[in-house]
């Protein structure tokens, strides 16, 4: 082997820029990276491919001149021997790939739904993936109708981690005196095993009715008044 050039061309998802690499094989790379080795050798019939008990041969091009294609998805020592008629595996390079995992994305939030009372719940949010994010959406639901899902969508930018802001139900119309659910869930952009998503923690919301708006003031009026006449006694 007189000469090894590495080609690797990196998942679109991962914004890396392809590289050429020349006379090593050692490497650490993002899952699904397609990696291309073209190797010119001198009196060589053949050049193997050795993964663990498995060998693979090199495409012959022209004389002395090989080529191979992998797809690396997972970490991978390997081994490229050549042999003529005469000698089998004169030459024998070992080699170790590591490989990088696509990570799932995570989400964090924020939110007064828990100390609520009346009015609308306020989410502030954080999202963030490795390699950047697909969507982000708010879904909710009556809890007596789970069934019957309502889905939004908030509008994210090509950051990698970013923050957001919600209000609910804002212009969303909803029923009075129902208990809702609601949560969020965010997905990455892996397109080697397909858009990982992860959803947020699950939040109970009730709108309350003039009824029992006008009962909760009744029942301050009422502590008020009491507090007060404790006071005068006192």
């Amino acid at each position: 082997i007189k000469k090894i050039k590495i080609k690797l061309d990196y998942p679109y998802h991962t914004k890396k820029q392809d590289e050429i690499i020349e006379n090593t094989g050692n490497f650490i790379l993002p899952e699904g990276t397609k990696v291309e080795w073209n190797i010119d050798s001198k009196q060589t019939d053949s050049i193997a491919f050795i993964d663990g008990k498995r060998r693979l041969f090199f495409n012959k091009l022209k004389t002395d001149s090989f080529n191979f294609k992998k797809t690396i998805k997972n970490n991978l020592e390997y081994k490229i021997s050549s042999s003529n008629a005469n000698l089998k595996d004169f030459e024998t390079l070992s080699y170790k790939i590591k490989v990088v995992k696509d990570e799932y994305p995570t989400i964090t939030i924020q939110t007064n739904i828990d100390s609520l009372y009346g009015g609308e719940a306020l989410f502030a949010g954080k999202v963030s993936d490795d390699y950047g994010l697909k969507n982000l959406k708010v879904v909710f639901y009556d809890q007596t109708n789970k069934d019957k899902v309502n889905i939004e969508t908030i509008k994210l930018s090509k950051e990698n981690t970013q923050t957001f802001f919600y209000q609910f139900p804002g212009s969303t119309t909803i029923e009075d005196g129902v208990d809702y659910e609601i949560y969020f869930k965010v997905s990455d952009n892996d397109i080697i095993n397909g858009s990982k998503t992860v959803i947020s923690k699950k939040y109970s919301f009730r709108k309350k009715t003039n009824n029992e708006v006008l009962q909760e003031q009744f029942k301050e009026q009422k502590e008020t008044i009491n507090t007060l006449e404790n006071i005068f006694e006192n």
